[in-house]
């Protein structure tokens, strides 16, 4: 990628075209994908090559282009061009890519804080879960004996009841189907 950068800065003027900034937006992009190790060396890469292009030029060993429209002026380069653009290069490219990646590192670690923080709520949440469903069937074991017995103190298998007995004996009734239905639900909910 960083040749290919270099060898298009050539067509377009060299150390004096303004596209240069391709080599930052490169590295930018680099920062964010790689380890700050990788990046810093293909910055690096990109600097050397950047510089070979520039100082190339200046002795006279690669030829320079001045494109219409790309280059302001035909003026061969002058030594203190040469270190401006080397410098000032050099400190965008090293500075950009150290903030960068170093963003870049931060937003990796809190993301693999935000996943060790995702799984450890799935993790509780599985073990609510588990805990409601064993809550839920054991409520409603005493809740299905309750119905059970009301069921039978109403068809009389205990013996007659008395009349204020019945009223007490439906209430029961009414409130356990109620309890029942209620059971229902958080087990369907629980699941």
């Amino acid at each position: 990628d960083i040749l290919f950068i270099t060898v298009a800065l050539w067509f377009v003027g060299g150390a004096k075209s303004p596209f240069q900034s391709f080599y930052l937006l490169h590295l930018m992009l680099a920062s964010v994908l790689l380890t700050r190790r990788a990046a810093v060396i293909h910055a690096l890469s990109a600097y050397c090559q950047f510089s070979m292009l520039v100082l190339g030029q200046w002795f006279g060993i690669i030829p320079i282009r001045f494109p219409a429209g790309a280059v302001n002026s035909p003026v061969p380069l002058d030594g203190r061009f040469v270190l401006t653009v080397l410098v000032v290069q050099g400190l965008i490219m090293g500075l950009g890519v150290y903030l960068v990646s170093g963003l870049s590192q931060i937003l990796r670690r809190g993301e693999a804080r935000l996943e060790r923080a995702n799984e450890e709520l799935t993790r509780l949440s599985a073990m609510r879960q588990g805990f409601l469903q064993i809550t839920l069937h054991d409520l409603r074991a005493p809740v299905d004996a309750t119905v059970m017995l009301v069921r039978n103190l109403l068809d009389g298998l205990c013996g007659p009841l008395t009349e204020k007995q019945e009223r007490g004996i439906k209430n029961i009734d009414q409130s356990t189907k109620l309890l029942v239905e209620m059971v229902l639900s958080l087990i369907h909910i629980s699941e």
